[in-house]
């Protein structure tokens, strides 16, 4: 299970150089990373992420896994990873956070459904202490069916007790 922070005003999703195995559709890349600071970061690799989001926090509203995919750059030096809203925005997905609900609950992506697809959600998380929102999920390329099953299932039963204060309480 991996996760990445949600940012409201990353314009590219960037993830550290280990990810680049979990990409599809990867080409070199030529770009430049200027980050908040004004630092320069020479990018790596570009490509596209498959993943099944999570739903750690336990939402009732929510399913177990929402499957998603989003375009990515990797640079090495990164301490957090980012997830672009606008590059979710562009895709359709909605934020909506309901700070009331406490830590480890109340944020979430909406999608409304297309030509007949049913809406999609997916619930981000907010640890206890932290002011950051959350995605947590697995990467498609390390997937199986017995895998999803079992997060599936675990995530559901989840569901109907406490909600977590942190991803490490969920053994999955």
């Amino acid at each position: 299970v991996r996760s990445i922070l949600v940012d409201t005003g990353a314009s590219i999703t960037i993830m550290r150089a280990s990810c680049e195995p979990l990409l599809v559709d990867t080409r070199r890349s030529t770009c430049e990373i200027v980050s908040a600071n004004k630092g320069k970061s020479a990018a790596r690799m570009e490509g596209v992420l498959n993943i099944l989001a999570l739903n750690t926090c336990g939402n009732p509203d929510i399913p177990a896994l929402t499957p998603m995919s989003f375009p990515v750059i990797t640079m090495t030096g990164l301490n957090k990873e980012l997830l672009s809203m606008e590059q979710l925005a562009e895709q359709g997905w909605i934020l909506q956070i309901h700070k009331d609900h406490g830590a480890g609950y109340g944020g979430m992506l909406f999608k409304e459904g297309q030509n007949g697809e049913s809406d999609q959600f997916c619930a981000l998380r907010k640890a206890s202490g932290d002011r950051f929102w959350w995605l947590d999920y697995v990467p498609a390329k390390r997937q199986t069916k017995e895998h999803v099953a079992l997060m599936g299932d675990t995530i559901e039963r989840r569901q109907d007790r406490s909600l977590p204060k942190s991803t490490k309480e969920l053994e999955l």
